[in-house]
């Protein structure tokens, strides 16, 4: 397989991957758990965005074992790895370390970490939040897939708004939990 052809196969599942979070993500609730919304959409976000990280470390293992090695410029380049620049580096470095800081000098690291019940904006969320925008700036590289990834949520956004609007007006096919 030469290097264009799985390039655009990796382009096509990452890209699958993220149409699935921009759709699954709005969507994902159930009335089987007594956190409804938050838990469901947590558990998507996480299992997809380490499966578009572990398929991307893949990648570019996969292409230093085969010495396919990018020349283009703008790359930060560690030990047979590349990195190309998106110019979010410092921004995104900066998020990272003021959450580890803020971590390290909470009142209660646990809660820090893991967040609390209805609120789980702990590091692990904000880790998993800064792992989708580097999947989406590093990963989808075309504009046709931005469009189809805008596309997937545009469409998502649209049901979970007529759900809502349909259940303000009482009519709600959902036995919710308790």
């Amino acid at each position: 397989m030469t290097k264009d052809r799985a390039d655009r196969l990796f382009g096509i599942i990452f890209s699958g991957i993220l149409i699935t979070l921009a759709f699954a993500i709005p969507v994902a609730f159930t009335p089987l758990t007594r956190s409804v919304f938050e838990v469901n959409k947590l558990l998507v976000m996480r299992v997809f965005t380490l499966l578009a990280i572990g398929l991307w470390v893949f990648k570019a293992l996969l292409y230093k074992a085969n010495n396919i090695i990018d020349e283009s410029p703008n790359i930060y380049r560690f030990k047979g790895l590349s990195w190309h620049k998106t110019g979010l580096e410092i921004p995104i470095i900066l998020w990272v370390v003021s959450s580890l800081i803020s971590t390290i000098f909470s009142q209660n690291i646990g809660i820090s970490i893991y967040g609390t019940y209805d609120r789980w904006e702990g590091l692990a969320t904000i880790l998993n939040y800064v792992g989708v925008v580097l999947i989406f700036a590093k990963l989808i590289k075309t504009r046709r897939r931005v469009l189809s990834v805008l596309v997937a949520i545009i469409i998502s956004t649209f049901f979970s708004s007529v759900y809502g609007v349909v259940q303000s007006l009482g009519y709600d096919a959902i036995n919710w939990s308790l």
